[in-house]
């Protein structure tokens, strides 16, 4: 997809939407004239500082999240990304933080979102707990996701797995058997889903 730069200029000046302005916290240039990719990030940095102002920014992070849940519903805690208190979740807190402070986005690179998370905690917009236990959720999460896509593809099911594939997980993620791994599973998503709760009031 190809579009004019006035274009792209323009549409984030009075036409995208939050979940588009939430995309735009990890535009990444890859490639291109170094004239080119400083505008993009100019513009970048620009509109999301222009977004911060809006009052209904978090109104409108909880409607999307609300929408997810009600029309993408999890099979279980085992879908990482999907789960309440998964990859999602720590995707919308950090990328309503990154909308909510403005300037962050434009003073570094915050892309990634472990990145990004270290960007809000050392800007004071998360805390020393809330930085810490999304920063060890997302890794875990990152590394089990890793793990199942090589022993097991998409759609892994605990009652289904073999007793050597759980084995195996356990020692992939240095735990002492599969009732350890799904344990910090479990902790850690009902702690970023408290985080949600607090930062959104979901």
């Amino acid at each position: 997809m190809a579009v004019k730069f006035s274009s792209f200029e323009q549409y984030y000046e009075g036409d995208a939407w939050t979940w588009e302005f939430m995309a735009l916290t990890r535009l990444r240039p890859v490639a291109g004239d170094p004239d080119l990719i400083s505008r993009i990030r100019d513009v970048r940095g620009r509109a999301i500082a222009a977004k911060a102002a809006d009052d209904g920014v978090t109104a409108d992070v909880v409607d999307m999240r609300e929408r997810l849940l009600r029309e993408r519903p999890a099979s279980s805690h085992w879908d990482l990304k999907l789960w309440n208190g998964g990859l999602i979740d720590i995707e919308f807190i950090v990328q309503h933080e990154l909308l909510k402070a403005g300037d962050l986005v434009s003073s570094g690179e915050t892309q990634a979102t472990r990145v990004a998370i270290d960007a809000l905690l050392e800007a004071g917009r998360l805390t020393e707990q809330e930085g810490r236990t999304l920063g060890n959720a997302l890794d875990l999460y990152l590394d089990l996701q890793q793990a199942l896509r090589i022993a097991a593809g998409d759609g892994f099911s605990p009652d289904d797995a073999s007793p050597g594939l759980k084995a195996w997980l356990a020692r992939v993620m240095k735990l002492p058997d599969f009732a350890a791994v799904d344990a910090a599973l479990v902790e850690a998503q009902t702690e970023v889903a408290g985080i949600r709760a607090a930062r959104l009031g979901l």
